[in-house]
């Protein structure tokens, strides 16, 4: 497993009560996560914040592929 850095864009609900519609945000949030690609698919990649000396992986995130506006490497 390699490291990649991953730049993706989500989506985002700020608030749970009643809001005027000028003030509702309509971009989508930039997040960036950094993690071990566990696996990647046609779709999707998996990448896991840590992993075992046997291989276990903890707190896998998957990310829809058409989400992601950027990877590195690392």
């Amino acid at each position: 497993m390699h490291l990649e850095k991953i730049t993706w864009l989500d989506s985002h609900s700020p608030t749970a009560t009643w809001v005027d519609p000028d003030e509702v945000r309509t971009s989508p949030c930039v997040i960036k996560s950094v993690g071990y690609v566990v696996r990647e698919t046609k779709t999707a990649i998996t990448i896991a914040a840590s992993v075992s000396d046997e291989g276990i992986v903890n707190a896998p995130l998957t990310i829809p592929l058409v989400c992601i506006t950027k990877r590195k490497r690392i």
